[in-house]
C-alpha cells in the first residue's frame, strides 16, 4: 500500500505529484504545507516590502551620485 512521505499513513487520500508520481502525500499533511506557505508567506511580505524599499532608496542615492 502506498503511503504519505511525510507522515507515513497509507490510504485512499493520497495526492500525486506530476513531477514526482511515485512520492505521495496525505491530504492532511498537504493541507498543513499550504497553511504553513501561506502563514510564511504573510510574515516575510514586511520584511520583503522592507527591503525593496531600501534597495529603491539606495537606488536613488546612488542616481544622485552619479549625475554629479
Amino acid at each position: 500500500m502506498e503511503k504519505c512521505v511525510i507522515c507515513g499513513k497509507g490510504g485512499k487520500e493520497l495526492v500525486v505529484s506530476p513531477d514526482y508520481p511515485e512520492k505521495r502525500i496525505c491530504l492532511d499533511c498537504l493541507n498543513g504545507l499550504v497553511f504553513s506557505l501561506n502563514t510564511l508567506e504573510k510574515e516575510l511580505k514586511p520584511l520583503y516590502n522592507a527591503l525593496d524599499s531600501a534597495l529603491d532608496a539606495f537606488n536613488r542615492e546612488m542616481s544622485k551620485k552619479s549625475k554629479k
